[in-house]
């Protein structure tokens, strides 16, 4: 490993380290670490996709869950529904009382999931670097994208029930058991 000099170009260190060796018994071709940590992580297979995998399945799984929570909590408030809509409240507020709770459910989860990952950035920043991995951060663009697909999340889990909970008559929802 050699460090350059700050007004050094890389890429002459590079072809002279080349030209050292050019007629050696090993050839060598220098690169730069970023270079050299994107083919070592190429050699242990596709790991972007491994990644995009798991966290899709991770992704899937959480709407179920997050589905479940709402359509639990809106099951729950059938009566409470019945009786708004009985002093009139319209459509519109009974399914954007819903849509609000999935988005703020997820919302702070989102937040608190965002917040712990920038809190141990330099715990794993530190622990890749023990594994020879180094340059680990966490970009502000994939937090967030992570953060709006949690809000995403949560807005169409609070549609699915909402939009159940708004079609139903105030006669017929005082009617159901919880």
């Amino acid at each position: 490993m050699v460090k350059v000099a700050d007004n050094t170009p890389p890429e002459q260190v590079m072809a002279e380290i080349d030209a050292l060796f050019e007629n050696g018994p090993q050839r060598v071709q220098a690169t730069t670490e970023r270079e050299f940590q994107r083919s070592f992580i190429a050699m242990l297979g596709n790991v972007p996709a491994l990644l995009t995998m798991i966290g899709g399945a991770v992704l899937f799984a959480i709407f179920f869950a997050v589905l479940n929570t709402m359509l639990m909590a809106a099951r729950e408030r059938v009566r409470s529904t019945g009786i708004m809509k009985a002093l009139g409240f319209s459509n519109g507020t009974i399914l954007g009382s819903m849509v609000l709770e999935g988005v703020l459910l997820c919302g702070v989860g989102g937040l608190a999931a965002v917040a712990l990952a920038y809190g141990s950035q330099e715990t794993f920043a530190r622990m890749m670097v023990l594994a020879g991995i180094t340059g680990y951060e966490i970009d502000n663009a994939v937090a967030g994208l992570g953060l709006a697909l949690a809000l995403g999340l949560g807005l169409v889990a609070g549609l699915i029930p909402g939009i159940e909970a708004s079609r139903l008559t105030p006669v017929r929802a005082l009617r159901m058991e919880a």
